[in-house]
């Protein structure tokens, strides 16, 4: 978090209980590099000055479940799945593109 706080400039100083307990369900088959990919994406996301277990949707935890990503049966078209993550990106900034 502390290298993410400085290179982002990001007030985040803390992590939820219950994001912290995401973490340590999940296996991490990626092992540090996924943590380091999770963390990273939860900095950029994050709203407040803690990460919340929602910063970490993409992480399951253990039995509790989790988000899962399914690829359609049709595939995807890159072009159509960047533009809609650019948009929610800026919905959720409230479309400060800074």
């Amino acid at each position: 978090m502390d290298h993410y706080r400085g290179e982002f400039r990001r007030n985040v100083t803390a992590i939820a209980p219950a994001a912290l307990a995401r973490l340590e369900a999940h296996s991490w088959p990626g092992n540090v590099r996924e943590l380091r990919n999770a963390v990273e994406r939860a900095m950029l996301l994050a709203e407040g000055s803690s990460l919340c277990a929602e910063d970490f949707a993409g992480v399951s935890a253990g039995d509790q479940g989790g988000e899962v990503h399914r690829l359609p049966a049709g595939g995807v078209r890159f072009e159509d799945l960047e533009r809609d993550l650019v948009f929610q990106a800026l919905e959720r900034a409230s479309w400060n593109k800074a």
